[in-house]
């Protein structure tokens, strides 16, 4: 019975022993003859794979200088760009200014070619001394000479006797006394007159004047205002003397004075 334990505790402990130190078996590496060359050509992959990372992040780099390098290039033309979109706009307010001006002054042209002018055109004078009492009759034509009517046409028409210088407060006065003639179409002419019968005693003429006037001492004026309305609404207002001349041959005709003859 002893046996039996004593054997039974020495297979207990050559168990454990056994799991405190295990057995190693020897290990021989054995290179077969193709592995040596596969080695070299993974290292060869490998560099060549470096290489390729190599390469890739010196063109990623170069492409970057020259991304920068693009942009510095291109600040200068996108400020010639904006300076260029700037001239631009003004060049072309300028150019919407310059026609309107244009434009302004053609409508201004135009309408003063087209709309009404009226002035004296014609004098037809008679003098008479005999066989009534004296007196001075003139026929004035007068047309308008533009290519639109007339309208809304004011005449006045007055003389004067006496010795220059005309009296410039007779001409203002003149505006006071007014005769409706209507419209008058472009290119029509029409008429007006005076007479120096005595209508007053202001406007006695003898005899001995008219003597005076057809020798030259005295001058006789006839002067007048004609305010009109074109057809493009604006107003006009004209002035005008007219004084006579009496030749040798008895014929009288009429110049107009230096002053006297204006229109607006």
């Amino acid at each position: 019975m002893r046996v039996w334990i004593f054997l039974a505790l020495m297979l207990l402990a050559s168990h454990a022993n056994a799991q405190q130190s295990p057995s190693g078996w020897p290990v021989t590496i054995v290179e077969t003859p193709d592995q040596p060359s596969h080695v070299a050509e993974r290292e060869k992959q490998s560099d060549a794979h470096d290489a390729s990372g190599l390469d890739a992040q010196e063109r990623a780099a170069n492409a970057a200088e020259r991304s920068a390098a693009t942009s510095e290039r291109q600040e200068v033309p996108a400020w010639a760009q904006i300076i260029i979109g700037i001239a631009s706009t003004i060049i072309a307010v300028i150019a919407l200014v310059v026609s309107l001006f244009t434009a302004v002054a053609s409508i201004r042209t135009t309408r003063i070619q087209l709309r009404a002018y009226l002035s004296a055109f014609d004098f037809d004078t008679v003098i008479s001394n005999q066989n009534t009492p004296p007196h001075i009759v003139t026929k004035i034509t007068f047309k308008n000479s533009g290519q639109t009517p007339a309208r809304n046409v004011v005449l006045n028409i007055w003389w004067e006797v006496g010795t220059p210088p005309f009296d410039e407060g007779r001409h203002d006065n003149a505006v006071l006394k007014v005769e409706g003639r209507g419209s008058i179409p472009a290119g029509m002419p029409f008429y007006g007159a005076v007479r120096t019968s005595p209508t007053g005693p202001d406007r006695i003429v003898s005899q001995e004047d008219i003597e005076q006037i057809v020798d030259g001492n005295l001058s006789f004026w006839i002067f007048g205002v004609i305010e009109y309305d074109d057809v493009f609404g604006r107003s006009h207002r004209s002035r005008f003397r007219y004084v006579m001349n009496v030749g040798t041959d008895n014929i009288a005709t009429f110049s107009p004075c230096a002053a006297g003859n204006d229109e607006t």
